[in-house]
């Protein structure tokens, strides 16, 4: 994967399929809440750090549960994707450039 598909491709994807789709759904079925968190932004924040389970290391899926409840709470609150987007896409360069540099201090 390169940096470019990790900061503008993947959040765009995942973002439609998890909030548009997954969490939308789950919204029209579930209206509890825990604290500030929406029962339907919770269980959308596990399926997302689910998915990346099947793909990368558990601490990195582990790694995307509470950006998963931040970018869905943004959704919620503002029901326009290109904010949960760019936070996903900031979070997504933060999180590379700081894979990057501590392997290159570890090398």
């Amino acid at each position: 994967m390169t940096f470019g598909m990790a900061v503008v491709l993947l959040p765009w994807l995942e973002e439609i399929v998890f909030r548009l789709g997954v969490h939308d759904f789950l919204r029209e079925r579930m209206s509890g809440r825990v604290g500030p968190v929406s029962a339907a932004n919770g269980l959308t924040a596990a399926l997302f750090a689910f998915a990346h389970l099947l793909a990368h290391p558990p601490m990195w899926a582990l790694a995307t549960f509470l950006p998963a409840l931040v970018f869905g709470a943004l959704w919620e609150r503002h029901e326009r994707l290109w904010i949960p987007v760019s936070v996903h896409a900031f979070y997504n360069a933060a999180y590379l450039c700081c894979l990057s540099f501590t392997a290159g201090a570890s090398g």
